[in-house]
């Protein structure tokens, strides 16, 4: 699993959010955000802003 997908998969957790509720917030398929989130595909810059927009988590904010 990258890192990248694991720290998706934790926001989304964290914000309570099913796969299948992001898919539909996205408008990416739920395969796709499983496949980011283990590793499988590779995470691009648009599907970290897809996460930060339906989650309403700020891009680089610690």
């Amino acid at each position: 699993m990258s890192d990248l997908g694991s720290a998706l998969r934790v926001a989304r957790e964290a914000a309570g959010v099913s796969l299948s509720a992001l898919a539909a917030r996205t408008h990416y398929s739920k395969p796709l955000l499983g496949h980011l989130e283990t590793g499988k595909r590779r995470v691009k810059p648009e599907h970290v802003l897809a996460y930060s927009r339906a989650l309403s988590v700020p891009l680089g904010g610690r």
